[in-house]
């Protein structure tokens, strides 16, 4: 599971700029080689990372096993999963003053449930970017309103929703 955390996540429109999902090797090298490469994890592999999403305690670790067993297998229980525990991580960032992993943690929320047009999760997501947008306006600190750009950016993303 380790190796999951070797992968560079990619905000919503990195990847859709560079046409690769949200996991980018952390390194390639000059032959075109990609470490770690998300393609040949065996099944072995994506059935521990499936324990996981469901089973640990920690809401990063859910999120991050749930959304690349969703990219890689389309599953939609796991992206479901994947979005509750974004949820859960941008609440604990928020509280933390980690502004950029909020945002980066509920953009992604926002960009699964959209995927998934599961109508009570955007609902969910919506509400909560639209509370941290708020909240990181209000604040007076220079570094946040950079942040509060990109929540506003995912709260554009529902569009007349």
């Amino acid at each position: 599971m380790k190796v999951l955390f070797y992968f560079c996540p990619l905000s919503r429109g990195d990847h859709e700029r560079k046409e690769v999902g949200r996991f980018s090797p952390a390194a390639v090298s000059s032959d075109g080689r990609w470490f770690p490469d998300p393609v040949i994890f065996p099944d072995s592999a994506l059935e521990m990372l499936t324990d996981a999403a469901h089973t640990s305690g920690n809401p990063v670790v859910r999120a991050a096993c749930a959304d690349f067993i969703w990219e890689r297998r389309h599953n939609h229980l796991l992206a479901r999963a994947a979005v509750d525990a974004y949820l859960d991580v941008a609440a604990i960032h928020s509280h933390l003053d980690l502004q950029r992993e909020l945002a980066d943690a509920i953009d992604r929320a926002d960009e699964l449930a959209l995927q998934l047009n599961d109508t009570g999760r955007i609902e969910e997501t919506k509400s909560a970017t639209l509370a941290i947008a708020a909240r990181l306006v209000l604040d007076e600190s220079l570094p946040l309103l950079y942040y509060a750009g990109t929540v506003i950016d995912a709260a554009f993303g529902f569009g007349k929703r």
